[in-house]
This record gives structure tokens, sequence and C-alpha cells, in this order.
């Protein structure tokens, strides 16, 4: 955290339908590997409809770090901790 750094950070990951995938984790089932989540249409700008719940693998869902409001200098400290974002795909690349 302190000191010259080797690397650069970037923007992150971009999701342009927020209610979709940055979504409330209601409950996780650890033997099935299942996590219900609920869409937030309030999150985005785009009229999704009303809020579902579903069941997702939880090797999908990531900590949802929602930039300033999060992290201040020398820590991270979420605001919600039961906010993550659904990722389906792990990197782009050429061959995608």
């Amino acid at each position: 955290l302190r000191g010259t750094s080797n690397y650069r950070g970037y923007k992150g990951i971009t999701a342009d339908i927020n209610g979709i995938y940055f979504v409330e984790v209601l409950a996780v089932n650890k033997a099935s590997s299942l996590a219900q989540v609920r869409t937030r249409p309030e999150a985005g700008r785009t009229d999704i409809g009303p809020a579902r719940k579903v069941w997702v693998e939880t090797d999908e869902l990531y900590p949802l770090i929602k930039g300033a409001s999060d992290i201040s200098p020398n820590y991270f400290k979420a605001k919600n901790t039961n906010l993550a974002v659904f990722i389906p795909n792990k990197g782009i690349n050429k061959e995608d």
C-alpha cells in the first residue's frame, strides 16, 4: 500500500445493466454451491421490471466494491456487505 508500484490500476468491470449484475445476496447453500440473489432495479438506469429472486452458482459472484464510497486511503470498508457482482465470464481475449 505504500511506495512505488510496478503495476497500473484500471477501471475494473463494467456491467451495462447494473440492476441485473449488481445483486443482493439473500442466502447461500454451501452444500450445493448456490446463492439466492435478488436483482436490484433501483441500481441502474435501465428499466428491468420488478426485483426477482433467483439461485445462481457461487463461483460466478464476487464482492461488489462501489469505488470511492467503499475505499479510503489504506483500507477498504464496504458499506453494504451483502452486495455482489455477477460475472459470468472470466476474461476477454482474442479467442473469446
